[in-house]
């Protein structure tokens, strides 16, 4: 995570890409994703997030793809690998930022050695969910058919015969014995039961 703050925090490019020539760069903070686990490693120093869904047209534009955010690195790249034009990913950069070589080393490096791996070997279920040579869509067969047939059952005979117990538990008038919001339990019959 240490290598993921000096690109954040710009000390990696500094040398090569000051900040005087570099202005909008300087500006935008690259991490390697938004969730909350990586922002406790990688923050966002306090700028809106911005991903693939703001940046959907690309990064090259800053008035599609707002300046000063805090870019989500792997939902934009995967952006780019999955519509098939990665290689438009560096060219974009140079136009939003300048050439900064560093940069669009990482980026390729970033793209190239986990992007692309995530995305062929893994998937996500939204956008992989037939497909059964990555993870997300293997999940999906080979789980989400089970567990929804567990949920029928467990709606069509179940449920009922839980309805038919308080039905009768009801009519006995013994709901407030077994109905523990009835308030008839006491402290020491409630120690008695756990």
């Amino acid at each position: 995570m240490d290598y993921f703050n000096t690109v954040a925090n710009k000390s990696l490019f500094s040398t090569s890409c000051p900040s005087s020539s570099f202005f909008v760069f300087y500006q935008d903070v690259w991490v390697p994703g938004v969730s909350s686990t990586y922002q406790s490693l990688v923050s966002c120093q306090n700028k809106v997030t911005e991903d693939a869904v703001v940046c959907a047209s690309g990064i090259s534009s800053t008035s599609n793809c707002p300046s000063s955010r805090c870019m989500d690195t792997f939902s934009i790249i995967s952006l780019y690998y999955r519509n098939n034009t990665i290689a438009n990913l560096v060219t974009d950069a140079n136009t939003r930022y300048g050439t900064c070589a560093p940069f669009n080393t990482f980026v390729t490096n970033f793209g190239n050695n986990y992007v692309k791996v995530v995305n062929d070997k893994v998937g996500n279920s939204a956008q992989d969910a037939a497909d059964n040579t990555k993870l997300a869509g293997r999940f999906q067969t080979k789980t989400n058919s089970p567990l929804l047939t567990a949920k029928n059952y467990m709606t069509a005979s179940v449920q009922p015969l839980f309805t038919q117990v308080y039905g009768n538990l009801t009519a006995a008038s013994l709901d407030s014995v077994f109905n523990p919001t009835s308030g008839v339990l006491t402290g020491l019959d409630c120690r008695l039961l756990s």
